[in-house]
């Protein structure tokens, strides 16, 4: 996945904290260059890819809009989405990168994480230790 950027999180209003990604955001706009690994999930909007940075080697979930050239929903639901993505900040909120556009698609470049709180919840049906939901909260 490759395209022009529309929005990074190393410009000062939308600064990242993630030092794991330091090469992905010191890249030069338009020089974003990922090789997918393979799918992690599929929503109603769009579909997500486990990718890594050519160049860098981290990894980063991208999520590609579905249909967001043609419906205006798809459009509306982007919008929402990266307007508050941009706003929130929280170390258990998972950090977008970038946005960016490829042949009329949207794609949101996340930092990658291993497991997600549903994958926890699921592996501990009768509910997670005090200090995991401490540190989740």
């Amino acid at each position: 996945v490759h395209g022009d950027t529309l929005l990074r999180r190393d410009t000062p209003e939308f600064a990242c904290s993630s030092p794991l990604l330091s090469a992905v955001e010191s890249a030069p706009a338009g020089a974003m260059d990922f090789e997918p690994i393979g799918p992690l999930g599929e929503g109603t909007y769009g579909v997500v890819t486990k990718c890594r940075h050519r160049t860098g080697g981290q990894f980063v979930a991208i999520k590609k809009f579905k249909d967001s050239d043609s419906d205006p929903q798809v459009r509306k639901v982007a919008f929402r989405e990266v307007q508050l993505l941009k706003r929130l900040r929280h170390e258990n909120i998972v950090n977008l990168l970038e946005v960016f556009r490829k042949k009329g698609k949207l794609y949101l470049v996340f930092e990658y994480c291993e497991r997600t709180l549903l994958q926890e919840l699921e592996a501990n049906p009768h509910g997670l230790p005090e200090p995991d939901v401490q540190r989740y909260s």
